[in-house]
């Protein structure tokens, strides 16, 4: 399963939604995400394979976090195997922007 989370250092991860998206081997999959501080409601969004997630974070609860003014915001790729068997990930290409206003 895909999950979409966020953390700041000073807690540990925080899932915003758990099963965001279904992984398959041997399967591509488009993720995003978009930091809008204009938007109250779904300030921090998801997106899997083109396709808003349900499942957002809102301003006051980012605003709320401990070290967001220090540390930076971005993407955070990891896979973990239930069994002892390898798990790999490969990134056939990526894309980071930055919009100031």
């Amino acid at each position: 399963a895909l999950n979409t989370s966020y953390a700041d250092r000073a807690s540990s991860w925080t899932n915003v939604e758990a099963s965001a998206g279904t992984v398959a081997a041997l399967t591509w999959i488009k993720l995003g995400m978009i930091f809008d501080p204009d938007n109250s409601s779904r300030c921090l969004r998801f997106f899997v394979n083109g396709i808003e997630t349900s499942s957002a974070v809102t301003k006051s609860t980012l605003s709320g976090l401990t070290y967001l003014d220090a540390v930076a915001l971005g993407p955070v790729a990891a896979v973990f195997a239930d069994s002892g068997a390898a798990a790999t990930l490969h990134m056939d290409w990526w894309r980071y922007a930055q919009i100031t206003r």
